[in-house]
């Protein structure tokens, strides 16, 4: 090879191939596809987010906005069964705040969790939380994200 030859100008799909001969009485054999596997990797970085939520003040709550970066969120229903739901306006329905069940007709509009439940998330939308009680309940996440980590300032 010259010096002025260019790498990019070798032969081969994935980098430098060399014909060589094959040796006296060895068999050829052919190339094989060969692809790479690990386990996932480890989130770049974290974070931690708790809403409060109850019937009378505080009924609907973001939990998590909508993350491109997000691999996953383990949400910890803490004191209050709660509804999760994937927009502001499925949690602010009624049925959520009267604990609706199947039985009067008005099941909740969304995800009901019962209190000390814990879920994992792996979707990147947004979640929201309805509180089904006028007892004050917490709800945390635990969120898992890709990428760089935003500058707080």
């Amino acid at each position: 090879m010259s010096d002025d030859q260019d790498l990019d100008d070798l032969d081969g799909e994935y980098g430098y191939t060399q014909d060589v001969p094959p040796a006296p009485g060895v068999p050829q054999v052919p190339p094989v596809a060969v692809r790479a596997t690990a386990p996932p990797l480890a989130a770049s970085h974290g974070a931690f987010a708790t809403v409060v939520v109850d019937t009378g003040v505080n009924p609907v709550r973001r939990l998590l906005p909508r993350d491109p970066q997000r691999t996953e969120a383990i949400v910890i229903v803490a004191d209050e069964p709660v509804v999760l739901a994937q927009s502001k306006e499925m949690a602010e329905n009624p049925a959520n705040a009267n604990q609706g069940t199947a039985a009067d007709g008005n099941p909740p509009v969304g995800a009901y969790l019962p209190a000390s439940w814990v879920v994992r998330i792996s979707h990147r939308d947004a979640v929201w939380v309805a509180a089904t009680s006028s007892t004050p309940g917490r709800v945390s996440a635990i969120i898992s994200r890709e990428g760089p980590p935003e500058d707080p300032g």
